[in-house]
């Protein structure tokens, strides 16, 4: 019996690894593949659902009719609404698809490099693995740290980035950074960072009508009338709506996020059979993430991110869980 069996022997797969059904690793990826595709879904039925109430809710508080017909009219108003808020969603999308890889590289601190020594090492440890799955070698970047990180980008296979900090370079043996590779490589497999950026814009058209509405209320002429009395009542009402709206977005994003980290080691196994580097290397990085200010929506996607707060706000599972589930599949 090798050591890594007799670990995966020893160790309790905790909650998040693997759920009760799930028989082996195949099963483990479809599973959260689907429960994934779920919570994608559930965006834009939240925008639609949010544009729905919000409709409702201006009915019934500027409307002179009685309830039951003020929610009618509020359904007509959500039907007529709703395209439009779709389509300029997609528009958001488009400017999102326009940008995303040079945004990404530039507020993770990054810069394409592709003949230092540091990033020929990369590509060597790297092609094999993209040759296995019939895919171009991704382009390397590398972020001028001494913390331990790494990440994926790109739209498709085409223009993915692989992003590695100099501290994790100087750390990883070349097992250990063959895993995380294989982990990065599996996010550019399983198109994460397209995911990753539908779920930001989605989140971002939550907090940009709340801004919008948090406007509304400050500048909004004050009327002591019953009509711009009503009116205030809206904009607060909408406030908390689109709030509301915006935390659910929040939620679904950072589940989305977890989720895909366990997929991504999964991957990684499948690609290295290595279980034990790539538990090395997650216990190595955990000791020292940190790679200065970054903004939210890249940090999510890299290796770890360390919790801060409330688990459901968290954009990555605890490595403790990951190792455990690494052990319980590898």
């Amino acid at each position: 019996m090798t050591g890594s069996q007799a670990t995966g022997q020893a160790a309790a797969p905790p909650r998040a690894a693997l759920p009760p059904g799930v028989l082996g690793l195949r099963t483990w990826i479809w599973r959260n593949n689907s429960r994934s595709l779920l919570l994608l879904a559930a965006f834009p039925a939240l925008l639609v659902a949010v544009t729905y109430v919000l409709c409702v809710a201006f009915t019934l508080i500027l409307g002179d009719d009685d309830p039951v017909a003020a929610v009618r009219a509020g359904g007509a108003l959500a039907q007529a609404a709703i395209p439009g808020v779709l389509v300029a969603s997609a528009a958001w999308f488009a400017i999102a698809y326009l940008i995303q890889r040079p945004a990404i590289l530039a507020l993770a601190g990054a810069h394409l490099d592709d003949t230092s020594p540091e990033a020929r090492r990369v590509r060597r440890l790297i092609e094999p693995l993209a040759i296995s799955r019939g895919l171009p070698t991704p382009h390397v970047a590398l972020i001028d740290t001494d913390g331990l990180n790494a990440f994926a980008a790109g739209w498709s296979e085409r223009d993915a980035v692989v992003g590695v900090t100099r501290g994790l370079l100087a750390t990883l043996d070349d097992a250990e950074l063959e895993a995380v590779l294989a982990h990065e490589m599996t996010h550019v497999i399983n198109r994460d960072s397209r995911l990753l950026i539908v779920s930001i814009v989605f989140v971002g058209v939550f907090a940009l009508a709340c801004e919008l509405a948090m406007r509304g209320l400050r500048y909004a002429p004050r009327s002591d009338d019953r009509d711009g009395n009503k009116f205030m009542m809206f904009l607060l009402v909408a406030t908390g709506i689109l709030w509301l709206g915006r935390i659910g977005a929040l939620a679904l994003r950072f589940a989305l996020s977890r989720r895909r980290e366990f997929m991504a080691d999964a991957g990684a196994l499948e690609l290295t059979k290595n279980p034990d580097a790539l538990v090395s290397a997650l216990t190595k990085i955990a000791g020292k993430p940190g790679i200065g200010e970054v903004a939210d929506e890249v940090q999510q996607m890299f290796i770890f991110d360390p919790p801060d707060g409330w688990e459901l706000f968290s954009t990555h599972p605890d490595i403790e869980d990951r190792i455990a589930a690494i052990r319980a599949v590898g």
